[in-house]
Parts: C-alpha cells; sequence; structure tokens
C-alpha cells in the first residue's frame, strides 16, 4: 500500500514521545517532500515503536533520539539515531538474528527475548525494504531503514 512517508512517521515518532517523554532530548527532522512509500502502515508502526524503544532503553536523560526522513531517489530513508551507548563491534552481524541479545549493554543485564530486530528485518523485507545498522560504542546507533517510494495505486 502506498502511504505519506512524513504524516506516517511524524504520527507513530509524537505517539511515541507523548508516552516516553522522560527528560530525553527528541528530534525529528523530514527531507523527503511528499512522498509515498511501499509499506503497511500498522508493520511500520510496530518497526518504528521497537526501535525507538531500544534508542530509549539504551539512553539516559542527557542523550538525543532523532528521527529522520531523506529523499534518497527511488527510496526514502527513515533513520532513527540516539547518542546513547552504542553497540559493541561484535555484537554487529548477529543483530538481526533470531533470539541475540547484546549481553552486557547495561551492566550485565538482558531486556525482552531478542525478539524485536529480527521481527523488524523480516518486516521491512517483506515490505521491501531494507535496514541495516551503524554504531559506535560509547557514541551511538542508527538504525536506516530504506523504503520504495510508491506511486498511489502499488501496493506490496
Amino acid at each position: 500500500v502506498s502511504i505519506p512517508c512524513i504524516k506516517t512517521v511524524r504520527e507513530i515518532f509524537e505517539r511515541f514521545v507523548i508516552h516516553k517523554n522522560k527528560s530525553r532530548i527528541f528530534e525529528f527532522e523530514a527531507n523527503c517532500g511528499e512522498a509515498l512509500i511501499l509499506a503497511d502502515s500498522e508493520l511500520l508502526n510496530r518497526v518504528l515503536q521497537n526501535l525507538l524503544m531500544n534508542s530509549y532503553k539504551f539512553t539516559t536523560a542527557e542523550n538525543r533520539i532523532k528521527v529522520s526522513l531523506t529523499d534518497k531517489g527511488e527510496d526514502v530513508e527513515i533513520r532513527v539515531e540516539d547518542t546513547g551507548s552504542g553497540i559493541p563491534e561484535q555484537f554487529m552481524d548477529k543483530l538481526f538474528t533470531k533470539f541475540f541479545q547484546a549481553e552486557g549493554r547495561r551492566q550485565g543485564k538482558k531486556y525482552g527475548f531478542g525478539l524485536g530486530l529480527y521481527f523488524c528485518r523480516l518486516a521491512i523485507e517483506g515490505m521491501k525494504g531494507a535496514i541495516s545498522c551503524v554504531s559506535e560504542t560509547g557514541k551511538g546507533t542508527s538504525f536506516i531503514l530504506m523504503m520504495k517510494k510508491s506511486q498511489p495505486s502499488e501496493t506490496i
């Protein structure tokens, strides 16, 4: 289904901020015009909620969480980035694997079951998109979704 990128992502972001605005710095930036993307709005909602929650869990009060939308030609890049603790390099190749959890990210505690990023990968790939991650320990993490632009009548 073709959905309006800015409107959809902004609504998801704003709902999250309303519920989690506990002394984090939240930012939203859109540089993709009136682009339509090929996506299921409910799946995209679940993916972005998961990525935002991960950013929230691994940041503290002085950290920033930002969602940005950028026109990349045939795609729109949706980036969820934070200035939190980052992900150690040895875990990067396993991030989107079923049941994987990066132990020790916060004093040896585990969060969840290791299914969130696996779900995100399956959902984004199911919408003909791609997901990746760049991170630097101590500086932060960025999850990057590349979503195909669409025409109003296109469906997945």
